[in-house]
């Protein structure tokens, strides 16, 4: 009796196309990613190498009336965000995803599937944030003071189920 060898392809063979735009929308291979990072953290670089020249343009002179306190405010904190974010982070992972399996000798990375779908949401994420629907409707200092109520009701409720594992009841009811 002689034993046929089998190929298992799994529920979701790899992407087979080598060729065209579609190949680098549905890559896992590593080098494409880290090139996708790459190209990606410089479209940001540029984007907030703009809004440094906002902030430059509005401090050049006194009483710069370039932009209002709000914007130029807005335009600080995003300036933050966008270099530490979606510039120096991702350039990091752009190295990391092109190099650390060559240096390795590792075929590609442990989970190639995740790999990219943590670029595409990143890149969401950055085009999300940087959406003038979005941003129409609240400005930063808004999300951030959002962003500080919802840490307070998490750590409010962690704190809470604390308190009842500690008093062992299955209930807790808070005291006034």
């Amino acid at each position: 009796m002689s034993a046929i060898a089998t190929t298992r392809r799994g529920i979701f063979p790899r992407p087979t196309k080598t060729t065209g735009f579609t190949s680098w929308l549905t890559t896992v291979d590593h080098k494409r990613i880290g090139i996708m990072y790459g190209v990606a953290a410089l479209f940001f670089f540029v984007v907030g190498g703009l809004e440094a020249l906002l902030i430059r343009a509005q401090l050049a002179g006194p009483n710069g009336e370039i932009l209002s306190a709000d914007a130029y405010n807005q335009i600080f904190t995003m300036h933050g965000l966008t270099m530490v974010f979606f510039v120096v982070m991702p350039l990091g992972a752009a190295f990391m995803n092109y190099l650390l399996p060559l240096q390795l000798g590792a075929r590609d990375v442990a989970f190639p599937r995740i790999n990219a779908l943590s670029l595409w949401v990143w890149l969401a994420a950055g085009i999300f944030g940087f959406s003038p629907a979005f941003w129409a409707q609240a400005s930063v200092v808004e999300v951030y003071a959002l962003h500080v109520a919802f840490t307070a009701i998490i750590l409010a409720l962690w704190l809470r189920a604390e308190d009842a594992a500690a008093r062992d009841c299955d209930v807790c009811v808070p005291l006034r």
